[in-house]
């Protein structure tokens, strides 16, 4: 999970220095078009969220039943 929030981040930065918009140039012409990693990273993100929401990161536990787990681990 490090190493994909890590790249994430990375992309981020990149997208946040070069900017929304990407200009392409030719020897004769230039056009602007959207940098297409934004599609990318919400993708990647996404994936983020999902392997979280399968560790049960986002899982509401009744703080109780956590201390009667630590208990039992050191008991």
């Amino acid at each position: 999970m490090a190493v994909k929030l890590d790249i994430a981040e990375g992309a981020s930065a990149y997208i946040e220095e070069k900017g929304l918009i990407q200009v392409i140039e030719t020897a004769h012409q230039s056009r602007e078009t959207r940098n297409t990693l934004l599609a990318q990273i919400r993708r990647y993100d996404k994936s983020i969220i999902d392997d979280l929401e399968k560790l049960g990161v986002f899982e509401d536990t009744d703080e109780s039943d956590e201390v009667d787990q630590w208990r039992g681990f050191i008991g």
